[in-house]
């Protein structure tokens, strides 16, 4: 997952810089809608369940289950302008997750790897940097700063979550605020060196959430290349991209994907249509029908 922080600077560039006036104009009452959809796929992932955590795994394709299904569901089910403005926060964070992550897989090694030790490994350099990205950005943004967990009690994402999933509209709530608590701790020095004692002890169960803190970008430096030489994770394929070319890519698949979802709405796109415009790529793998179970190339071993 690129940083919560990352998604809500992506969705505020892509909203600033949108072409589209009659989408701007019709969700500009709406950006809170908009911010909190372009964070909530990560959002389960801070449960201390696994079964909540699931949410955000389906939602992400790990298993490569379309990632398509909840953007239809809202779309068809949508009341008003908030919820149009949630799933097109909702489709920036696919859009950014789609490009960014056959990346970062590589360099980190696969986050959800069999092996306990190499996905320890691989989930602290995967945070690491995406933490790192972040910073690179320059992104003055903060989800505890703009998100705002109480707008959700009103959308139909939330009645579509709590149904499909089990899960209460009050654990909604509390796993939202878990993660805005979260993020601002990721911000603090203090917290960091005290993770970083915990961890040596022991105390702290593994090293992999390290990576979550902006204080390790400069305790174990960056060791990131712009541009960057990596492999296709699933076909070994040589590449060449750089941050600002990964930024551009993601704000053309966004782009695209919500002025279909949006033409959706207005009735002037078939859902036959939709389909091909928002085929549901898996948010690791950028891929349809792609598990993570199928990345086969990382440097996980070459560093």
């Amino acid at each position: 997952m690129a940083k919560e922080n990352t998604h809500i600077f992506f969705a505020h560039t892509i909203l600033e810089n949108l072409d589209a006036e009659d989408l701007v104009k019709e969700i500009s009452g709406y950006t809170g809608f908009y911010y909190l959809g372009s964070i909530i796929p990560d959002t389960f992932f801070y449960s201390s369940d696994e079964t909540s955590r699931h949410i955000s795994e389906v939602m992400h394709g790990i298993e490569g289950n379309p990632t398509n299904e909840i953007i239809f569901q809202v779309l068809d089910q949508a009341q008003g302008m908030k919820d149009i403005a949630f799933i097109l926060g909702y489709i920036t964070h696919c859009a950014l997750d789609m490009t960014l992550h056959p990346v970062v897989h590589y360099l980190s090694g696969n986050y959800y790897d069999h092996d306990p030790v190499n996905r320890e490994h691989a989930a602290y350099r995967h945070r690491h940097i995406e933490t790192w990205l972040d910073k690179h950005l320059g992104n003055p943004l903060k989800i505890y700063n703009i998100i705002h967990p109480g707008l959700m009690h009103s959308l139909r994402a939330e009645c579509i979550l709590s149904q499909r999933f089990s899960i209460s509209p009050l654990q909604i709530q509390r796993i939202l605020y878990k993660q805005l608590f979260s993020n601002r701790l990721f911000t603090s020095t203090s917290v960091y060196r005290l993770a970083r004692v915990l961890a040596g002890l022991g105390i702290l169960k593994g090293y992999k959430d390290l990576g979550l803190f902006y204080g390790d970008i400069h305790v174990q430096g960056t060791c990131r290349a712009d541009p960057v030489i990596y492999r296709d994770i699933i076909t070994g394929q040589k590449k060449k991209t750089s941050v600002t070319d990964l930024m551009s890519e993601a704000s053309r698949k966004a782009r695209t994907m919500m002025q279909a979802a949006f033409d959706y709405h207005k009735g002037k796109m078939t859902k036959e249509i939709l389909k091909k415009m928002i085929p549901g790529e898996s948010l690791d793998t950028g891929r349809t029908h792609s598990s993570t179970d199928m990345i086969r190339y990382t440097n996980l071993d070459t560093e």
